[in-house]
């Protein structure tokens, strides 16, 4: 992938991505399933969220700006993830497209606070895999790819001497503010991400 300069203006700055996804993630994970009847059976080709790549060559195109507005640091981004062919399972994992919007404010030097809204829409998958054939929602290519919004509150606490210098505690709450999927889905629920940062 590569980063360009996209231009300036009076309190803030753009940049464009580009990126190619290479097929090295394997399609064809296998493992031992639970059959309907409580029995198990190995040796199953896992279904399509479960395996590690998509099998196909992605091109990913973004644009972020970055900037300050008053006391505020605010940003955005817009990506997506293109699949340009099928993969050796006869099937391509649907394109994506996603926005995030965020902004952050410094409260004193050793906290902040962010918010975070971010969209994404991703479509059905295309094809099929023969040797995917089993009882669950997952395996279905119809019930794949939705709409989703996600609203995110953060707060940064940042050592500042002794012993906590250049040490950063991070910690994250994501809430689903918008759930449409195709077909039938699990729901997606409240996340914490809880992160600590130190550097050298």
């Amino acid at each position: 992938g590569a980063l360009f300069h996209g231009g300036e203006t009076a309190t803030g700055k753009w940049h464009y991505g580009l990126g190619l996804s290479l097929p090295t993630g394997s399609i064809k994970q296998t493992g031992t399933v639970l059959t309907p009847m409580n029995m198990t059976a190995t040796g199953k080709r896992l279904p399509y969220p479960m395996q590690l790549g998509s099998g196909s060559y992605d091109l990913k195109p973004s644009v972020t700006y970055n900037g300050d507005w008053g006391s505020w640091r605010i940003g955005g981004q817009a990506n997506a993830v293109v699949r340009l062919n099928d993969n050796n399972g006869d099937y391509r994992l649907g394109d994506k497209a996603e926005l995030h919007g965020w902004a952050m404010k410094r409260f004193t030097d050793w906290l902040s606070g962010s918010v975070r809204i971010d969209v994404s829409h991703q479509g059905k998958i295309d094809g099929e895999d023969t040797n995917i054939s089993l009882p669950v929602q997952t395996a279905q290519t119809n019930f794949s790819g939705g709409t989703f919004a996600n609203l995110s509150l953060g707060v940064n606490l940042i050592g500042q001497s002794g012993a906590l210098a250049n040490h950063r505690l991070a910690i994250e709450w994501v809430s689903p503010v918008h759930q449409d999927v195709h077909g039938v889905q699990m729901e997606r629920e409240d996340t914490l991400m809880i992160g600590w940062q130190k550097a050298f």
